[in-house]
Order: C-alpha cells, then sequence, then structure tokens
C-alpha cells in the first residue's frame, strides 16, 4: 500500500498533495468557509444595489401616489387607495400632497398649505379656493349632508370632485342628461395640475346607452378589492332607482367595512324641484335612495339656480339632515349687463336684429343664441349662417355624436380649423357648459322662467372679464310658452308654467326697474341699483337706439298711421313732411 501524502500547511489554508504531485484543499475546511463568502458577497450587492436606487425613490413614491386614469372604456392599471382623511385617517397620497404643496409654496416665500390647498393646486390647477369651496369640501368630508348654492361659474363641481379624489370608495354624483354626464368625465379624466404625475382623476359613468362592454366593465371594478379603482360614477336619476343590478352593487360598498361608498351627490340639484313633480318623477324620489341601501351615505347638493321655496322643496325631497351645512353666496354676476329690446314681429326684420347684433361683435368673438324650439334654432342659425357669421346648431335631437362634433368645434373657437364662434341652442347647451371666453349670450326667444334664463345667461363671463346679456323680446313668445304649457301640461303643472313665464314676460317689459336688481329680488337677495354700476339698459339708456333695436316709436305710429290711411291722405301727409 502507497502511503499517505504528506500534508503541507500554506498561507491560504490546509491542502495535502495529491497525486502527481499536484496539491489540492482541505474540503472540510472550504465547506465551512463558503457560506461565509456568498453571505459577504450578498452583503456587497445589497449595499450597492441600495445606493444605485436611493435616488430613484422619489420617482417611483411619485408614480405610486398616481391616481389611476379611467376612460370611459377601460380602466387604470393601478391606483394606491386614498382614504379620507377625515374618517380613516390621512392617506400616503394625502401626506405627498402637503409635502409638494409646502415645497411649492416655500418656493413663492408663502405660507405652508394643508392637504386640502395642496391637492386642488397640484391636481386641479387652483392656486386657491373661491368662497366658499374649501369649507363645503370640509363639511362632506367631515361625513354632513350638505347643500351648496353657488352663482354660474363660481365652482360648485370642485366641491364633490376634490373629495371624491381624497375619500376612500366611490361618489356616486347624480346628473341629468347624458350629454352633459359624458362632458364631465371626460374632463375629469382629462384634468391636469401642476404636477403632471397626478393628472387625470378615474371616473365613469353609467348608462344604458353605454356599450355592452363599457358596462360590464363598470360592475367588475365597483366589486373590485380592497375597494374600486373609480372615484366618481355619474348616472341619471333613472338609472340610479330603476337599476337593480346598480343598487346592489352599491349596497355592497356601502356595507363594506369600512364603507367604500363616500357619499350619493345631486348636481344640477333644482331640477329635483322643477321636474320631480311631473317631468321626471325618479328626481322626486332620491330621497328614498338612503332607504334602500340601508345606511345613511353623506349627501351633497349642488345647484346655481334656486329660490328660497325651491331651497326648502329640495331639501325635504331629497329627505337632507335637518342639521345640513348650507353655503351660498350672492347670486349677483358684477361683470355681466342686462338688456332687452323689443323684437319685430316679423320674422326677417327680427332675423336682421340679431344678425346686426351677432354681427357688431369682433370676428371670433364666442356666443350662445338662446331658441325656443328646435326648429326655431335651425332656422336661426341658417340666418346667421347667410349672413357670413361662424355659427353652428345645438340641440337635443341631433345625434350624440354630432352634438359632441358640434359643441367640440365651438369650444376651439372660430380662430381655429373647424372651429365655429356662435352656436344657436335650445337649453340642450346650458348647464355644465364650461367655455370661459363667452363674450354675448342672446336670447331670441323668451325662456321659460327667470330661474332658467339666469342659468344661460350665466354661460357669459365665466372668466369674470365684461360681457353681455341680451333678450329679444316679443309679446308673440310668451303667447307660445303658454300654448305650450296648455298642450303638454295639466293641473297644477300648466298653472306653475304658465306663472313663471309670466314673471319672465314682466322682467322684459318693466322699464323702471334695474334688470340686475328684479334678477336678485327674484332669488329674495336684497340690493339697490348701486350695486349695477349702470351695467344694464334701465340704469343707462342707450343715448341712441343701437343697429338691433326697434324701430323708433314715432317712426312706428307714422307706418302704422300710413297704413290706416288711404292713398289720397298719404299724399297729403307727405306734402306736409316736405314742407
Amino acid at each position: 500500500a502507497r502511503p499517505s501524502p504528506p500534508i503541507r500547511s500554506e498561507g491560504n489554508g490546509t491542502t495535502h498533495e495529491g497525486p502527481y504531485g499536484c496539491s489540492q484543499p482541505d474540503w472540510t475546511e472550504t465547506a465551512i468557509q463558503s457560506p461565509l463568502r456568498v453571505i459577504r458577497r450578498l452583503l456587497v450587492y445589497i449595499i450597492i444595489t441600495a445606493l444605485l436606487l436611493v435616488p430613484l425613490f422619489p420617482l417611483m413614491e411619485r408614480f405610486l401616489c398616481r391616481p389611476g386614469i379611467e376612460a370611459p372604456s377601460s380602466f387604470p392599471a393601478r391606483r394606491v387607495p386614498q382614504p379620507s382623511a377625515a374618517s380613516h385617517g390621512e392617506s400616503h397620497c394625502q401626506r405627498k400632497y402637503q409635502q409638494r404643496g409646502d415645497q411649492s409654496h416655500a418656493a413663492r416665500g408663502s405660507t405652508p398649505t394643508d392637504t386640502l390647498a395642496a391637492a386642488n393646486e397640484l391636481i386641479f390647477g387652483h392656486p386657491s379656493f373661491r368662497e366658499p369651496q374649501r369649507e363645503a369640501i370640509q363639511a362632506t368630508l367631515d361625513g354632513h349632508d350638505v347643500f351648496v348654492l353657488l352663482p354660474t361659474g363660481k365652482g360648485k363641481s370642485l366641491c364633490y370632485q376634490l373629495p371624491a379624489v381624497l375619500s376612500r370608495g366611490v361618489s356616486v354624483v347624480v346628473s341629468p342628461l347624458l350629454a352633459l354626464i359624458q362632458d364631465q368625465v371626460r374632463a375629469l379624466v382629462g384634468m391636469h395640475g401642476t404636477d403632471a404625475a397626478l393628472a387625470g382623476i378615474p371616473a365613469t359613468y353609467l348608462s344604458s346607452a353605454a356599450p355592452g362592454g363599457h358596462t360590464e366593465r363598470v360592475y367588475e371594478d365597483l366589486a373590485r378589492e380592497p375597494e374600486p379603482l373609480t372615484k366618481v360614477l355619474y348616472v341619471t336619476p333613472e338609472q340610479l332607482l330603476n337599476n337593480a343590478r346598480l343598487q346592489r352593487a352599491l349596497q355592497s360598498l356601502a356595507h363594506a367595512s369600512p364603507s367604500r361608498l363616500a357619499r350619493v351627490v345631486v348636481d344640477e340639484a333644482h331640477c329635483v324641484s322643477s321636474w320631480g313633480h311631473d317631468f321626471r318623477p325618479d328626481y322626486a324620489k332620491l330621497g328614498t335612495l338612503r332607504a334602500k341601501l340601508g345606511i345613511r351615505v353623506p349627501m351633497m347638493a349642488l345647484t346655481a339656480t334656486a329660490t328660497p321655496q325651491c331651497e326648502v322643496d329640495i331639501a325635504k325631497l331629497l329627505r337632507l339632515d335637518p342639521r345640513k351645512k348650507m353655503f351660498k353666496t350672492s347670486f349677483n354676476r358684477p361683470n355681466l349687463s342686462y338688456s332687452v329690446v323689443r323684437k319685430s314681429a316679423d320674422r326677417e326684420a327680427a332675423f336682421a336684429q340679431l344678425v346686426a347684433y351677432v354681427g357688431h361683435w369682433p370676428a371670433r368673438t364666442a356666443g350662445i343664441v338662446y331658441c325656443m324650439t328646435r326648429a326655431d334654432a335651425e332656422e336661426t342659425c341658417d340666418a346667421l349662417a347667410n349672413a357670413g357669421l361662424s355659427v353652428g346648431c345645438y340641440h337635443a335631437g341631433m345625434s350624440a355624436e354630432r352634438r359632441a362634433r358640434m359643441q367640440g368645434a365651438w369650444q376651439r373657437g372660430g380662430s381655429a380649423h373647424g372651429g365655429i364662434s356662435i352656436v344657436c341652442s335650445t337649453i340642450a347647451m346650458g348647464m355644465g357648459i364650461d367655455k370661459p371666453d363667452v363674450r354675448f349670450v342672446a336670447h331670441f326667444s323668451l325662456s321659460k322662467a327667470i330661474e332658467g334664463y339666469y342659468q344661460e345667461s350665466g354661460r357669459a363671463g365665466r372668466d369674470s372679464l365684461p360681457s353681455e346679456c341680451l333678450i329679444f323680446y316679443s309679446p308673440k313668445d310668451f303667447a307660445r310658452l303658454c300654448n305650450m304649457a296648455r298642450m303638454h301640461k295639466s293641473g297644477k303643472s300648466r298653472k306653475r308654467e304658465v306663472d313663471t313665464a309670466r314673471q319672465m314676460k314682466e322682467y322684459c317689459e318693466c322699464t323702471s326697474s334695474c334688470r340686475r336688481v328684479s334678477l336678485l329680488s327674484h332669488f329674495s337677495e336684497t340690493s339697490s341699483a348701486d350695486l349695477c354700476k349702470g351695467k344694464c339698459d334701465v340704469c343707462t339708456p342707450p343715448a341712441q337706439p343701437p343697429p338691433w333695436g326697434p324701430p323708433p316709436p314715432k317712426e312706428k305710429a307714422r307706418k302704422s298711421r300710413a297704413r290706416a290711411s288711404g292713398p289720397a291722405q298719404q299724399q297729403q301727409q307727405q306734402q306736409q313732411q316736405q314742407q
């Protein structure tokens, strides 16, 4: 037997001499040292990786805090839940709004802001709140029933959109018109503030007119755990109260722990009072929703036009808490001027008046011409187009695609390719139209009520720049409104519509009281002519009739006498005038 090879010690470990004179390691000791080398290498790799990733942490955090963006046909891939600061503790994203807001305000040398102000600026792009947006937002975040009554253009929508972003779960918004709903969804999805990473608010809608695939995706998201991606869900009152599947989905959200149904919002709440009694009875039944859900979900009602009686009616029909938080400001729009001119009884002469008024504005000036019926809107549009004006037509009888195309062209303006400056519309273009630079609103026929006129005229001057509101008044329009009420209404509804039309007639015919004072008094707001500052045709009568006004009274009287007299008398009158 060959003797064992001698063992020799090396400086780097124990080895022995193997066959052919080669040295080999002692595998017993090597097996002990190998895990130590692996652990040491892992620690080195971890340290190097951490050093490389530290600069990327802010970018990763910014991406994870980004709200999901939801188009009408798809849902976002990810979103971090954002619980309400009032009910479920401050979320991580809310802390980021706070930090970023503090940094941005510190850069400007101002005092640090809070979560609400930071979210308002970073997501919605507003440097500050208007009165009383902040208080209304805080009240709904605190779980109160809230009633918001603000004039057109004063930011009602923010009062529920910002809380929807900061609250856990879904905010359900009841809106009257599908076209309005689709416009608002597009606006929220495309929303961008000062922080591009926080662009877009996950909003969607449910409608019987929506494609089946869209509807299924909405319901799948409502059932998502731990909570839906959607923050704002728009529905009509009919969809909300008559869709059993939607009610079951909302019940599941409301009874989750914690609740994933943040609140129910009734936008354009004046429809509850004006339409709920006959035209759309489901509006009057919205107050039963909380009983159907089996839980008292916070409710918010918002409108720009409500008389004191209408306020009481809304609160009663919606069954708002008697301890509700009420927020309202003055109805006065100081940048708007109000005028009324007599419209000629002759159709062609009336169109000539309108063409003269619209034509005196600089080219590409944005304006709206309201008409009583769809046929009136189309005929008026043709008259303006024949005069070479940039005009389009908009009413509910048009297809949704055509309406969207027409509204898009008007939003772009006459200076853009394919854009238009003026739109002739029925009341279909009333609620929710958000074009800030409308310089004039002309009513070529009488509004059905002062509330409607206030809202429609309020489309002008949303950018707070001087704008005009003009009514072309004819007693024939009042007669038409009364006839329409008698044909389509009965009982109390008929009387109510005739009475509201008569109020509008009296407003137009009154030449002794300031137009602004008359409007504000209708909403039980005390004011004086000093508030008008000459911005109506009563406080500051024109020195001479404008080109779009009626013929002078003397001229009208002379013409009427000429028609009543015979040829000989007309010749004698002409000779007297020449002398």
